[in-house]
């Protein structure tokens, strides 16, 4: 729980930096005063659920945006300090586009064949240091998942209808519509859906669960 509130206090401070504003200016919005930003940015102190939500607000972001940690930050990510380098892979008519996960960030590599060794990113997995996975999409679906060892292996694992469920659209549909007014419990859905596609996004909802149990604390 420790480094979910030093994660999650790093997160609020580069969203506030991002958005040019001070901790001062921060604290009169939300009706703190400047100490207890700074222990919330420090990792000292949490947030409550009420003070989640209007974080949410003031920085435009989803709530589950501000349990994007440890996971796919640009300022993580670009210096290779995360343990988890993770893209999806898409066919286009420019060749096949690689983006980050929780990341608009992307590139193009012209004849890619997933189940073939590819240099670029194999030589990312190297420099990095860090195992590269890619997540290979056929109509919305990952069909397979490539993995880029630092020391140069590969490794391509097929998913064969592991992912498909046969969900009931109707029901679930209805279901959605009666909590359509609950912002964070749609929030919380969404992140439990990616969950399903990727090791990143498992991570990333353990983290808002752990995010919640600590704001449930504090009421």
């Amino acid at each position: 729980m420790d480094k979910v509130k030093q994660l999650f206090g790093q997160r609020i401070k580069f969203l506030r930096k991002t958005r040019h504003m001070t901790q001062e200016q921060l604290a009169e919005r939300l009706g703190l005063n400047v100490r207890q930003i700074s222990r919330i940015e420090s990792g000292v102190n949490f947030v409550s659920l009420d003070t989640m939500k209007m974080l949410s607000v003031i920085f435009n972001v989803n709530i589950s945006e501000l349990f994007n940690i440890s996971i796919t930050p640009d300022e993580i990510l670009l210096s290779c300090k995360d343990k988890i380098l993770h893209y999806t892979a898409v066919d286009t008519d420019k060749g096949t586009k690689f983006t980050k996960t929780g990341d608009s960030d992307s590139f193009y590599i012209k004849n890619f064949v997933y189940d073939k060794k590819d240099e670029s990113l194999s030589d990312i997995a190297k420099k990095c240091n860090h195992q590269l996975t890619v997540s290979y999409m056929k109509n919305n679906e990952a069909t397979a998942d490539i993995i880029y060892f630092p020391n140069g292996d590969f490794k391509v694992y097929k998913r064969q209808n592991f992912f498909r469920i046969d969900y009931k659209l109707t029901k679930l549909f209805n279901e959605i519509i009666k909590i359509s007014k609950n912002e964070l419990m749609l929030d919380f859905i969404k992140t439990a859906v990616n969950a399903c596609r990727s090791l990143a996004a498992r991570k990333r909802l353990r983290i808002l669960l752990d995010g919640l149990d600590l704001a449930d604390k504090m009421k």
